[in-house]
């Protein structure tokens, strides 16, 4: 039986990572997301790999190995506790408007 031979998949230049970058960041710019699979369907790369570039571009490890389980915790942590003091403040700020519509109501009523 003949060996096939192995060939490695498509090898990208610098200048077609960062164009493929670039474009990912116009559409999540644009759109707020949808990058990574806009850049999948127009270029024909999959979105594991676009990810990885744009990790590593960022500074992260390709894989995403850096950000440990813990680390996400804490940040969904924080945006629960941070999305819980805006509610605090709507709260406080309905309350006081309905102490001065009952303020308003009762001398109202004592007119009646």
């Amino acid at each position: 039986m003949a060996k096939k031979k192995m060939t490695k998949g498509k090898r990208y230049t610098t200048e077609e990572k960062q164009e493929v970058l670039d474009f990912v960041a116009s559409v999540d710019s644009e759109k707020g997301r949808g990058g990574v699979a806009a850049a999948q369907r127009k270029f024909g790369i999959t979105a594991l790999t676009i990810t990885n570039w744009k990790n590593k571009a960022e500074g992260g490890s390709p894989s995403g190995a850096s950000k440990s389980s813990a680390s996400r915790g804490a940040t969904a942590q924080s945006r629960v506790l941070h999305r819980l003091g805006e509610i605090l403040d709507l709260v406080a700020t309905k309350e006081a408007e309905i102490a001065a519509l009952n303020k308003e109501y009762a001398k109202l009523k004592k007119k009646v």
